[in-house]
């Protein structure tokens, strides 16, 4: 990307962040999303993270804005007057917060969320080694659900996710893995389209340590 095109692509971003309403009480603060963006959380700070993001849709695109605006000011870092974007991007962002990969329902009305007791409990605990070649992830809920489900790594990037699963379980594919290095986290949630019109059911975030 040519830097003019670069410069332009972050002013749209900032205009856009600048014009989205102030988030929610119940949302972390901003500088919390420039952390998550640059990948600077510790292990608990991720798995706050993924349990709010993966229940909060408006704080979805916020994430998404800042992801993409890090990544415009990574790959114009070289020059020295695209640098302090970061400090104004971070001003801008500042009244906005995080978000999650699970694309946010189209519509006007924000969905409601509640925690499941029972879903999402993971059959593979906290902290339990998973080989890389057989990762299967299980989870306990009443039958006849289908469930969605996401897979980050412990950057917060996106390893896998899957939609209208029948059963409690899901095999992460093997070469999504394969660049982790041994001892990596992956945090998994689980979220469960309920009847009733307009809600959700999520589960806690449950981590898997991969060999």
């Amino acid at each position: 990307m040519k830097a003019d095109a670069a410069v332009e692509r972050l002013r749209r971003l900032l205009v856009a962040a600048a014009d989205r309403a102030a988030s929610s009480p119940s949302c972390p603060p901003a500088e919390a999303l420039w952390a998550a963006a640059g990948g600077e959380l510790t292990v608990e700070e991720r798995r706050r993270l993924v349990d709010h993001t993966a229940s909060c849709p408006a704080c979805a695109r916020d994430w998404r804005l800042a992801v993409a605006v890090a990544g415009e000011l990574r790959r114009a870092s070289r020059r020295r007057w695209l640098r302090r974007g970061l400090g104004v991007a971070a001003t801008v962002l500042v009244a906005i917060g995080l978000s999650s990969y699970l694309p946010a329902p189209s519509a006007s009305r924000p969905p409601v969320y509640r925690t499941v007791q029972g879903a999402g409990e993971g059959l593979v605990v906290d902290d339990q080694q998973a080989s890389r070649d057989d990762c299967v992830l299980q989870w306990s809920g009443p039958p006849g659900l289908a469930y969605d489900l996401i897979v980050l790594d412990s950057d917060l990037r996106l390893v896998a996710s899957a939609r209208g699963l029948e059963e409690p379980r899901f095999r992460v594919p093997a070469e999504r893995l394969a660049g982790l290095p041994p001892g990596s986290l992956l945090y998994a949630r689980v979220v469960v389209p309920a009847s009733s019109p307009g809600r959700r059911l999520a589960s806690q975030t449950f981590t898997i340590r991969i060999d």
